[in-house]
C-alpha cells in the first residue's frame, strides 16, 4: 500500500533515502573488502582516523563545503563519496516513481544498492566479496516475493543458472586463451540477479552487460594504449560486474520485453 504522501514530499524524501544509504554504502564499500565491521566504529577519516562530525557527514554536501578534504588532516577525500551518494539517490528517486512508499520499492531499493555496493568494490579491488554474493542470493530470493517479476520455481533455478553460466564462460576462457578471464564473483553477482528477476533476465543482463562493456572500455583501453598507460588491451583486467549490475537495472527499470523489442528494432536497422 503506496504511503498517503503529497508528490513533492515523496519526491524529496526518496532522494533524502537515498542519499543516507548512499553514504551507508560507502561505508561497505571501504570496510567489507578489508574484512572490517560495517556497525563499528563510526565514520571516521581513513587517514587519521579521527571521528567525523555529523554535520561533516551530510551526503555531497559536506564534501562541497570541505572541498573535499577531511577537516583535521587535510586529506583529500577520494569523490568516490560524494558520486555514490549523488547515485544511490538518483536511483531512489526513480524507483520511488514506480512504486511510491510500498514494499515493493523497498525491495527494488535494497536490491539496487546491494548492485552499487558490489560493482564499486569490483571497480576499485577488482573482486565481488562472498560477504555481499552469497548471502544476497536468498535475501533477494525471498525479496522476490514483494514484486511479480516472475515465479520463484524460475528465481530458483536462474540462481544456480547465473552461476554455472559465467563458470562455463570463465573454464573455456581459460581453456582457449591459457588464462584466466572472468571471475567467479561475477557468476555469484548473475546468482543474485537472477534470484531476484528471474532466469529470463539472464539472458538480457549478459547482453546488455558485454555489449555496454566494449563500448565504454574499448575506447577508454586504446587511448590508454596510445599514451603508454597500458601495453596490451587484450591482456587488461576489466571489471565486468558493474556492467551485468547496470543491465539488471535496466532489466528492472525498463522490463526485459521491452529492451528485447528495442533490440530487435535495432538489429533490423542496421539490416
Amino acid at each position: 500500500m503506496p504511503l498517503p504522501l503529497p508528490p513533492v514530499f515523496g519526491h524529496l524524501l526518496a532522494v533524502w533515502w537515498g542519499a543516507i544509504w548512499g553514504s551507508f554504502a560507502n561505508v561497505c564499500v571501504h570496510r567489507i573488502p578489508r574484512g572490517g565491521s560495517i556497525a563499528w566504529p563510526g565514520s571516521h577519516c581513513p587517514a587519521c582516523g579521527e571521528p567525523i562530525a555529523w554535520h561533516d557527514n551530510i551526503p555531497v554536501l559536506s564534501y562541497a563545503l570541505l572541498g573535499g578534504r577531511c577537516r583535521t588532516c587535510q586529506t583529500r577525500i577520494s569523490a568516490r563519496y560524494p558520486l555514490i551518494e549523488a547515485l544511490v539517490a538518483a536511483i531512489s528517486w526513480l524507483l520511488w516513481q514506480r512504486h511510491p512508499g510500498s514494499w515493493a520499492y523497498l525491495a527494488e531499493f535494497t536490491f539496487a544498492l546491494a548492485l552499487v555496493v558490489m560493482s564499486a568494490i569490483d571497480l576499485e579491488l577488482k573482486i565481488i566479496p562472498d560477504r555481499l554474493t552469497l548471502p544476497g542470493i536468498p535475501v533477494f530470493f525471498v525479496a522476490g516475493f514483494a514484486l511479480d517479476l516472475a515465479p520463484w520455481k524460475e528465481r530458483l533455478a536462474g540462481a544456480g543458472a547465473g552461476y554455472v553460466v559465467v563458470w562455463l564462460l570463465a573454464r573455456a576462457y581459460e581453456k582457449l586463451r591459457g588464462r584466466a578471464g572472468l571471475g567467479l564473483g561475477d557468476g555469484k553477482l548473475l546468482a543474485v540477479v537472477a534470484a531476484f528477476l528471474g532466469a529470463r533476465a539472464l539472458p538480457v543482463v549478459l547482453t546488455l552487460g558485454s555489449l555496454q562493456g566494449l563500448l565504454v572500455t574499448v575506447p577508454l583501453l586504446l587511448r590508454a594504449r596510445r599514451r603508454g598507460r597500458v601495453r596490451s588491451v587484450a591482456r587488461t583486467e576489466i571489471p565486468f560486474g558493474p556492467f551485468l549490475a547496470l543491465g539488471a537495472l535496466e532489466v528492472l527499470v525498463l522490463g526485459q520485453d521491452r529492451l528485447v523489442g528495442w533490440t530487435l528494432w535495432l538489429l533490423a536497422q542496421v539490416r
